[in-house]
């Protein structure tokens, strides 16, 4: 899920990926856990940069493999340690949280408090 947090020196609110979050893939990668982790990354964040055409490419090398359950290629596995080393330097899925409040009345946002917020709603009028 997102996690929202306010910069204490600016108060600008900006959203990442929530801590706790474990983005190591498996030991034994098969075309089944390449699909599986690339969608634990990138499912349900509006934004991930490299990310998300770098897991695209990730799932078309392994759907050039054989079986869904069957190691893959080792060309496939030093992709996927690729990704996986720069995710650990840079994770793209993060933001700025901007709502401005004069924007369309029309529009509504309702957030689920936590922190800041978990959940989000857009309602229109």
């Amino acid at each position: 899920g997102l996690q929202l947090f306010e910069n204490p020196k600016t108060g600008v609110v900006h959203w990442r990926r929530r801590d706790g979050v474990n983005l190591d893939h498996e030991v034994h990668i098969t075309k089944r856990s390449v699909f599986k982790w690339c969608g634990k990354l990138t499912s349900h964040y509006p934004v991930c940069g490299w990310l998300r055409p770098a897991c695209s490419y990730l799932k078309r090398l392994a759907c050039l493999e054989n079986s869904w359950d069957s190691e893959v290629s080792s060309k496939l596995v030093l992709c996927c340690a690729e990704v996986a080393h720069r995710l650990e330097k840079e994770d793209p899925v993060t933001g700025v949280w901007e709502v401005d409040p004069k924007s369309d009345p029309q529009w509504r946002l309702w957030c689920d408090a936590s922190d800041v917020a978990i959940g989000v709603v857009l309602e229109c009028n």
